[in-house]
């Protein structure tokens, strides 16, 4: 279904998708070295589904005022002075999630019954990542409901404070809150690059954050091939079936758009023709979140 330029009111927070970023700008999953990932490997990302609120960065710009004779003649905006960070709550405790951003395991092994994990006070490092926050959209002209998804390229992530513990009771006594600090990216979600003269005609052929409307929630597959592989599975069951490349869903293979052979929305697996190793698949697919 083709989609034109619309307006609506966005209602709710629904949930988080969160993968490591490597090197070369693509997704990669939950795997522990963004930069060495075997041949032949499937990617996921992390699905959150207890997001409470999420707030995008500030954006702080220059403006050159032109003042004489008692009197302000011209101001000019002059681009980007600097970019704030994003913030984001979760009612949860997640402890895959807070590993994940600081680096550390969540430990169930050394002492057997109990699952430890760290605050990593001395993290010096911090991985980049792709993030997704989705939220539903109600357009003003048609009626329909629709779903609007925020995906940052690079983006950075630390708690600035611990869980907190109360007597309170309600919604969420308790929440866990984070800041999310975005960089610029030349690679977008779904593989391909960005451009100054096409698609989303962004400046200097890189951004930090998109904003996508589709009809179904979205979510997002990497796999690198060996030379012998003609499929991978999709972490979640698409809602639609086109393997085309660029209609309802989107396969890349190596940054461009990719026509695969089929697409199955129960098993949620893409068969395409063999190619080379180390190809770089990437699908983005409407999905209702059931697993495949």
């Amino acid at each position: 279904m083709s989609l034109t330029p619309s307006r609506g009111i966005p209602v709710g927070a629904y949930y988080m998708l969160i993968a490591k970023r490597d090197s070369n700008g693509y997704p990669v999953g939950l795997v522990t070295d963004p930069e060495t990932i075997p041949n032949g490997t499937t990617m996921q990302p992390y699905l959150i589904r207890s997001l409470v609120n999420f707030t995008p960065e500030d954006r702080a710009i220059g403006v050159v005022s032109n003042k004489g004779g008692q009197r302000v003649i011209s101001k000019t905006l002059v681009g980007t002075d600097d970019i704030g960070d994003a913030t984001f709550t979760l009612s949860e405790y997640d402890e895959t999630f807070l590993a994940l951003i600081k680096q550390v395991a969540v430990d169930v092994t050394t002492i057997d019954g109990l699952a430890q994990t760290a605050s990593n006070a001395n993290q010096d490092e911090f991985p980049r990542f792709f993030v997704m926050f989705g939220t539903r959209f109600t357009d003003s002209r048609d009626g329909m409901d629709y779903w609007l998804t925020d995906v940052y390229g690079n983006a950075q992530i630390y708690q600035p404070s611990g869980r907190s513990i109360s007597q309170d009771t309600g919604v969420n006594p308790n929440p866990l809150a984070f800041t999310l600090s975005p960089s610029l990216s030349t690679k977008h979600i779904d593989g391909r690059n960005f451009s100054e003269s096409s698609g989303l005609y962004v400046k200097s052929a890189s951004d930090m954050r998109v904003t996508i409307r589709s009809r179904r929630p979205l979510a997002f597959t990497s796999h690198k091939a060996s030379a012998a592989n003609t499929s991978y599975a999709l972490g979640y069951r698409p809602i639609y079936d086109t393997a085309s490349g660029a209609t309802n869903n989107s396969f890349t293979k190596n940054g461009t758009t990719f026509a695969a052979t089929a697409l199955n929305t129960t098993t949620g697996v893409l068969t395409f023709p063999a190619g080379a190793d180390g190809d770089f698949h990437v699908g983005l697919y409407q999905t209702g979140f059931v697993p495949a």
